[in-house]
């Protein structure tokens, strides 16, 4: 029941969207580039839905083994403060350190399934960095997919929206969390990354996403009340080796709100409810 309330207050905010946008082959990751120039895959030139930062496109792969598969490629557009950072100290040699940052722009993309069958374990989503300037760091040194994230997450974080992992080494490598990191598609997951005496975390956030438990499979339903500006955030501390300190990037696809907002916006609800309450009061008189 609490399901078909969640379908019916989606479905009506649904029609909040605004007119449909549309997409040009230059825009869209290198990897789809690659599969419609293929004829592995199809993606609609119109959104089906929008608001805020995201668009929704509807889209198929096909492969020989699975045949089509209903998905949606999610554009988002970043605004600040995504940024990558490091501040990095050589062990042996100062003018090694590396004290930077760097404001990043342009668009991520996410592609997720309609429907993530609850038999799995892990439901996987493939997030898209090659549109984003300056390009963003590879915290991980993988070679196979620089500029691609996925991303596993369990059924719990799947229907909770945001799933995170994060290892720390000073806690014999305690580990937290469901999510994982993929080298390649398919591959059993690097749950520790290739990371050496240092502490990580990863937060990934379905922004604009709802999945509803239909018995046997999760649903896929547009948010558009979702209000969480982060997106996806990766963060890495060395503690030993020719570096020690961090590095870390964020990708927000909304503001986020200055403390003197923050305090305005409080300010605001309670006046709300205080006018609220007087008015239930003259009606009760």
């Amino acid at each position: 029941m609490k399901s078909f309330y969640v379908l019916i207050l989606l479905f009506f905010s649904s029609c909040l969207s605004a007119q449909a946008s549309t997409l040009s082959f230059s825009e869209l990751p290198g990897d789809i580039q690659g599969c419609l120039q293929a004829g592995t895959c199809g993606v609609s030139t119109s959104s089906n839905t929008d608001f805020g930062n995201v668009s929704f496109f509807n889209y198929q792969i096909y492969s020989p083994q699975t045949g089509y598969t209903s998905m949606q490629l999610v554009r988002y557009t970043l605004t600040p403060p995504t940024a990558k950072s490091h501040a990095l100290a050589s062990t042996y040699d100062s003018q090694y350190d590396d004290y930077s940052h760097s404001a990043l722009s342009g668009t991520v993309w996410l592609t997720a399934n309609d429907n993530y069958s609850l038999s799995e374990s892990q439901h996987t989503f493939t997030l898209y960095l090659d549109k984003v300037t300056p390009t963003p760091d590879n915290l991980w040194a993988w070679s196979d997919h620089p500029l691609q994230k996925i991303i596993s997450i369990d059924t719990a974080e799947l229907l909770a929206g945001s799933g995170s992992y994060s290892i720390d080494y000073l806690n014999n490598y305690a580990e937290q969390g469901g999510l994982k990191l993929h080298a390649i598609k398919g591959d059993a997951g690097y749950p520790y990354l290739s990371c050496i005496e240092c502490s990580v975390a990863i937060d990934f956030n379905l922004v604009g996403l709802q999945y509803v438990n239909m018995g046997t499979s999760a649903t896929m339903l547009t948010n558009p009340l979702d209000n969480r500006a982060m997106l996806y955030s990766e963060w890495s501390y060395q503690y030993a080796g020719f570096y020690d300190g961090s590095m870390q990037q964020k990708f927000y696809v909304a503001a986020v709100p200055e403390p003197s907002n923050r305090v305005m916006l409080l300010a605001g609800v309670g006046l709300l409810g205080l006018a609220a309450m007087r008015r239930k009061a003259c009606i009760g008189a």
